[in-house]
């Protein structure tokens, strides 16, 4: 993987981002740090997955439940798939589960409805 430099608008002195994730077609979940190196920024691996099968598309993050949603769009394959992780204190993730959707899902969100607060929901585009 080549690094990347960022500039330091991006990551200013009163920046708190700790951890990037990023999906890829070439099959994985990458959990990126922003380092500091000699005035500018530069990406490291923190951890990679390949639990989220063979082309993760789109990942949504639940930052207060220490959980992350991805989705496999499944690019020539018969179904996609929404996988759960639990985000580690390190950034690592660990699957929870992985449910079988249509081929193609691109999109997820989590939602709430005012008359059951307290559970959430998750509706996924296709």
């Amino acid at each position: 993987m080549r690094l990347v430099l960022l500039s330091p608008v991006l990551f200013g002195a009163a920046s708190v981002a700790t951890k990037i994730y990023a999906a890829s077609y070439s099959g994985t979940v990458t959990t990126l740090s922003p380092q500091k190196s000699n005035g500018s920024y530069e990406l490291s691996i923190v951890a990679q997955t390949k639990d989220c099968g063979i082309s993760p598309s789109w990942l949504t993050l639940d930052a207060d439940h220490n959980l992350m949603l991805c989705l496999n769009e499944a690019i020539g394959g018969s179904n996609g798939s929404l996988t759960s992780f639990r985000v580690n204190p390190n950034g690592s993730l660990t699957t929870l589960d992985v449910l079988e959707t249509i081929t193609g899902p691109v999109m997820s969100a989590i939602y709430t409805i005012p008359s059951q607060p307290e559970r959430r929901f998750v509706a996924v585009a296709h």
